[in-house]
């Protein structure tokens, strides 16, 4: 499914960040756009920014209310899964509680969304869906114990749903952003490469969709950095990142 042929989107943790900058400019696009996160009022403010946004209340982590907002969502064209949740861990403070939690929102959550969407996309024989994962999901790195391999699963399930639709009218794109100044990144107090602002990364994303390639990542020289030592053989790409990070994260 083209750009151009989305009409509706459905944005899931939309109520700050990336997914309130994104929902914003998509509406300014044309695009009727409902938003939806678990904080109700501040859905209501963002509707108040433009008469192209509507909202619903969510919870990645409840299947009855991600059922209860598909009920009202009608004419359905694409659904933007931005909802996840961080907390800088090393391994001094490992908790296998902290890394339960991240999988039940980010990748836990996102299959919840994903089961009702694909079937109604299914059905419709079209659709569009795109998640937002990151590039900390392409190598191990300092401070992301359990956010990382949520965002590397959440690559991997993208990939593996992309070959399966690969040749249908239903398009999967992940969306793999670099450091973006959110609440979630406001935690880290180590020096942030690259860092963009929540509005830059929705146009990055933007022009992302319209492109419509597999992979939307940002800011791309940082993405590649990345991608180049994720490559290397871990002999090299271990000590690489301590030394690139020692002292910093």
């Amino acid at each position: 499914m083209n750009y151009d042929d989305i009409k509706k989107i459905w944005i899931i943790g939309a109520s700050s960040g990336i997914g309130e900058a994104l929902a914003k400019a998509l509406a300014k696009d044309g695009k009727q756009v409902i938003i939806s996160a678990r904080s109700e009022d501040k859905l209501k403010a963002i509707t108040e920014t433009s008469d192209n946004i509507t909202y619903t209340t969510v919870d990645v982590t409840d299947t009855k209310s991600i059922g209860n907002a598909m009920k009202g969502i009608k004419n359905l064209d694409s659904v933007i899964q931005c909802a996840g949740w961080f907390s800088a861990e090393t391994a001094k403070d490992f908790d296998a509680d902290m890394f339960k939690k991240h999988f039940d929102i980010n990748v836990q959550g996102t299959a919840n969304i994903l089961d009702p969407v694909l079937k109604r996309f299914k059905k419709a024989s079209k659709g569009h869906v795109a998640v937002i994962s990151s590039v900390a999901g392409y190598h191990g790195l300092p401070k992301s114990l359990s956010y990382g391999p949520t965002k590397a699963a959440l690559i991997n399930l993208c990939e593996a749903l992309a070959i399966d639709f690969y040749d249908t009218d239903i398009k999967i794109q992940v969306i793999n952003p670099g450091f973006v100044k959110t609440p979630l990144t406001d935690q880290n107090d180590f020096e942030m490469p690259m860092m963009i602002t929540p509005e830059e990364a929705a146009k990055s994303i933007v022009k992302g969709l319209k492109r419509g390639s597999f992979e939307i990542t940002f800011p791309v020289i940082f993405s590649y950095i990345l991608k180049t030592v994720a490559k290397l053989p871990y002999a090299l790409s271990i000590p690489l990142i301590k030394k690139a990070t020692a002292g910093k994260m």
